[in-house]
């Protein structure tokens, strides 16, 4: 596909500011705006700066959710992923890339696989799988629409699960021996994953991943390198966390994969 201009918004997100990165040094016109200040209530004028691929990143994520009102959630990752698109179809761009979450199943352990049912729990999950059900109808041979539901994504100065992880490093002297399974993606295989989408101008449901899973014990070893700290395994500790049934633990340590069959749903 000839990318005669990129569009990609969340200008400061982590997401959004690599991939503008990598799709300069790839010489293509590309641009990261913020659609922080559009007001969807108000019919605020959207500037999508003849962009013929739309690249959506923006979002409310890892935030303390008891303190934000389920309605902000659907109005910023729903309301405003359904406008941008509809847009974006009607100012003649053809193809528009949604960035949504392994989140929509809402499962925090086990194997998702083709057949696992769409539960989402959290006010995050539910208007991330909002937004996706509001645009798939915008998609026709001349408008693609590409939905990624990608894992935990990792790399330099991430946040997120990842970010958890690094901060649970920082504070416990030992660390869990926990030998659980994550599906992850390094946002290097991310961008390569985003620009193969582009250049083949698909359309679908993508489940990105590292060809590998990753072990949780082998996660910590990497990030204390990173952090030039030293830790320790207890077994008695991974005992512990293993029996805890809280959301933190859970999230950082429980066992959460996609089946490797997983590449792609049509629509």
């Amino acid at each position: 596909m000839k990318m005669e201009k990129v569009l990609i918004t969340g200008e400061n997100g982590f997401i959004a500011l690599n991939l503008f990165n990598y799709l300069k040094s790839k010489n293509i016109n590309v641009e990261c705006i913020s659609v922080r200040n559009i007001d969807i209530d108000e019919n605020t004028e959207i500037d999508l700066k003849n962009a013929d691929i739309l690249i959506h990143c923006a979002a409310i994520v890892h935030k303390n959710e008891r303190k934000i009102p389920i309605e902000q959630y659907y109005k910023v990752n729903s309301k405003l992923t359904y406008k941008l698109a509809k847009k974006h179809k009607e100012n003649g761009g053809h193809m528009f890339i949604y960035l949504s979450s392994m989140s929509v199943y809402g499962l925090k352990e086990g194997i998702i696989d083709e057949n696992t049912i769409l539960n989402p729990v959290t006010k995050y999950g539910k208007s991330k799988l909002k937004g996706e059900n509001l645009i798939l109808p915008l998609a026709n041979e001349n408008y693609k629409i590409a939905i990624l539901r990608p894992p935990l994504v990792y790399g330099k100065n991430c946040g997120g699960n990842y970010n958890l992880m690094r901060k649970i490093i920082n504070i416990l002297p030992i660390f869990p021996l926990v030998h659980n399974k994550k599906s992850v993606i390094s946002i290097e295989n991310l961008l390569d994953f985003i620009y193969n989408i582009i250049q083949k101008s698909e359309s679908g449901i993508f489940f990105p991943q590292d060809n590998e899973y990753a072990d949780i014990c082998e996660m910590a070893e990497n990030i204390a390198n990173e952090m030039k700290k030293k830790i320790f395994y207890s077994k008695f500790l991974g005992f512990v966390v293993k029996k805890l049934n809280f959301n933190i633990f859970i999230k950082a340590f429980g066992n959460l994969v996609y089946d490797k069959n997983m590449k792609k749903l049509k629509f």
